[in-house]
């Protein structure tokens, strides 16, 4: 089912990526039995997460990869793998590896997109930009929230903190200006 979905999408539009998970405690402990294995976090927001949660449980993250990629056989093209939440260089690297143990292993192609979801990510950005990736993924809504340390999910915060554009450009400017190389750059825009 995921296959014929991706397809349509992947038929209708010319970029097509793929969003490891990124489930919250709160949004895990919804699933049935998480209770057991997940306790939920006082924050959300500053939850084990993306690449944290992914070096805690990689075999989960190589189980979605291995997925992901006869998916991608299937479909004959590749798509873009966007890990949230990668705080450090160490974390992208060890991301980075278990991508590249599947590509291997699999004879796949899951080029690796750097998600830019947290300020710190824009101090970091000389040290993040790695051969490895292939394609930058800009999320303005988590962006704007953890820049004025609001819940992105949460409508009254939002009402009293509005998307702030001209924040958002200024964070884009200094992303491209640590660009040495042609990439893609796709954007997670306040409406998605």
């Amino acid at each position: 089912e995921l296959t014929d979905a991706l397809q349509l999408v992947s038929d209708s539009h010319k970029l097509v990526g793929y969003q490891a998970s990124d489930l919250t405690s709160l949004e895990l402990n919804r699933l049935k039995h998480a209770t057991n294995y997940e306790e939920s976090a006082e924050n959300p927001a500053l939850d084990v997460r993306g690449g944290l949660r992914i070096l805690q449980h990689p075999e989960l993250f190589k189980m979605e990869l291995t997925a992901l990629s006869h998916i991608a056989k299937k479909m004959r093209r590749d798509i873009p793998v966007i890990v949230p939440g990668i705080r450090t260089v160490s974390e992208l690297l060890l991301v980075n590896q278990m991508l590249e143990e599947v590509n291997y292993a699999e004879k796949a192609n899951l080029p690796l997109f750097l998600s830019i979801d947290l300020p710190s990510h824009l101090h970091q950005l000389m040290h993040l930009m790695r051969p490895a990736i292939k394609g930058i993924v800009v999320n303005s809504p988590r962006l704007h929230a953890a820049a004025y340390g609001i819940d992105p999910h949460n409508p009254e915060l939002k009402h009293h903190y509005p998307f702030d554009h001209s924040l958002i450009r200024q964070y884009l400017a200094q992303i491209t200006a640590h660009l040495h190389q042609t990439l893609p750059i796709w954007f997670v825009t306040e409406n998605a």
